[in-house]
């Protein structure tokens, strides 16, 4: 197979052993591999490496205008449109070296020739942890022969520098010089239904829940915001479905037999029907679990249902997944029920559940506290252990109170009356430290405890 002057291969089959290198199959292709060599069901095909585009580029002024794309403004929209469409238009008019185009052709033939294809743009800062660059780049559907496939290449390559992909970098701090790009070409399928998978619920990210985009036909329809897939959620470990919302799939997409596609109107009555049964949405959630252990992080897979079997066409990290949040609890069943609760003093700083070294640590530490800040501040043993206690429920931080309200009551009011007379021995004469002036310490202090 042809290859670069710095014996780089100019095309890769998925199933190469170089094929998950992200430096010459980008962040697509290298997943897409991984999958395939793990025997996932993902479509025959090969990727048109980075080699491809540094040769296509090589003699040219384009790789200056790259650079230049540094002194931007990822601010100035017009600037950046203005640029990247030039920039676009460059390439676009630049021919394929002829090594390039024997490599694609040997391929085409190893894959098949009658055969329809769909190229997807595949950037080495793509489909990474720390990057998505999701939708930002060209993908060409039901491509059919040589030549078209060759052109679909060259046009993916362009896509490099969309208005999008040009701004993501440069927020991202990501040099447009150092990033290349490759293209996955795939034998193209015709779905019955396709979506999106979410092994994690990227709006809670509770990894416990899958979440499942599904339409009818080609899954572009969605992409692009055409249509409102149904919604499902299901429970990763039992199978339960947790949810299902019929979305209003007013639209679908599917391949033209002379290829491309077209966006065809749908039925009332499929607008309003599921798109998939319980079965296969368990046997989604199942392969998606596979493929999470596989990458060993959240995945966002796009998949396909042709003739009832799932086919998987990409898989990458999520990048937005948010901190899963806390499982609540709603059993509030009190420790005691004999007792009074309150979250009052110290408690009151702790809005958050505890963990349990904070409770089995802290909660002694916290009571002692609490105990001998009260004998400091009433002046009596009323407050023990056994009577005033931190504690909690549903792992909230509480107090638990045993004194009955009216000795409670007595208890502060010594409390108060000995502020006062302290505040006064030390000179704060005139005036009251503390409690509403109308407080009268023998009201409540008089009968000995």
């Amino acid at each position: 197979m042809s290859e670069s002057d710095k014996g780089l291969p100019f095309a890769l089959s998925l199933t190469a052993s170089r094929a998950t290198e992200i430096s010459l199959v980008g962040g697509k292709g290298a997943n897409l591999a991984r999958l395939k060599q793990a025997e996932f069901p993902v479509p025959e095909g090969f990727v048109v490496t980075t080699a491809a585009y540094s040769a296509l580029l090589t003699e040219s002024d384009i790789p200056d205008r790259i650079r230049a794309l540094e002194s931007l403004d990822p601010q100035d929209t017009e600037a950046t449109a203005e640029a990247g469409g030039a920039l676009r238009d460059a390439i676009q008019s630049l021919s394929l070296p002829s090594e390039v185009q024997t490599a694609i052709k040997d391929s085409v033939a190893d894959t098949g020739v009658d055969k329809a294809y769909a190229a997807r743009s595949s950037a080495t800062a793509e489909d990474l942890p720390s990057a998505s660059f999701a939708g930002q780049h060209e993908t060409l559907l039901n491509v059919q022969g040589e030549e078209e496939v060759a052109e679909a290449v060259r046009t993916c390559m362009a896509s490099l520098f969309t208005d999008r992909a040009i701004t993501y970098r440069a927020r991202n701090d990501i040099p447009h010089d150092q990033v290349s790009l490759a293209v996955v070409v795939q034998e193209m399928t015709h779905p019955d239904a396709s979506g999106i998978l979410f092994t994690a619920d990227p709006t809670t990210g509770e990894r416990s829940v899958a979440v499942i985009d599904a339409g009818f036909g080609l899954g572009e329809a969605q992409v692009g915001g055409a249509v409102t897939g149904d919604h499902v959620r299901i429970d990763k470990a039992t199978g339960d479905i947790l949810s299902y919302d019929i979305g209003d799939k007013r639209v679908a997409v599917q391949s033209i037999p002379g290829g491309g596609t077209e966006t065809i109107e749908l039925s009332a009555e499929q607008r309003s029907s599921r798109v998939l049964s319980d079965d296969q949405i368990r046997a989604l959630a199942s392969i998606a679990e596979d493929v999470e252990e596989l990458f060993g992080t959240p995945q966002d897979i796009e998949w396909a249902l042709v003739d009832g079997e799932i086919v998987l066409l990409q898989s990458r990290p999520i990048t937005t997944l948010p901190e899963q949040a806390v499982a609540s609890s709603s059993d509030w069943t009190v420790p005691d029920s004999n007792l009074a609760y309150a979250r009052v003093g110290p408690a009151e700083l702790l809005p958050d559940p505890l963990s349990p070294l904070f409770e089995s640590l802290g909660g002694p530490i916290m009571t002692e506290s609490s105990v001998e800040m009260a004998r400091e501040f009433l002046g009596t043993d009323a407050f023990s252990r056994g009577t005033y206690a931190f504690t909690t429920v549903n792992g909230y931080a509480y107090y638990s109170v045993s004194l009955a309200p009216k000795f409670l009551l007595r208890i502060l009011g010594r409390g108060l009356w000995r502020y006062q007379k302290s505040s006064v021995m030390s000179g704060h004469t005139g005036e009251k430290q503390f409690g509403p002036s109308t407080f009268r310490p023998w009201k409540y202090g008089r009968r000995r405890m």
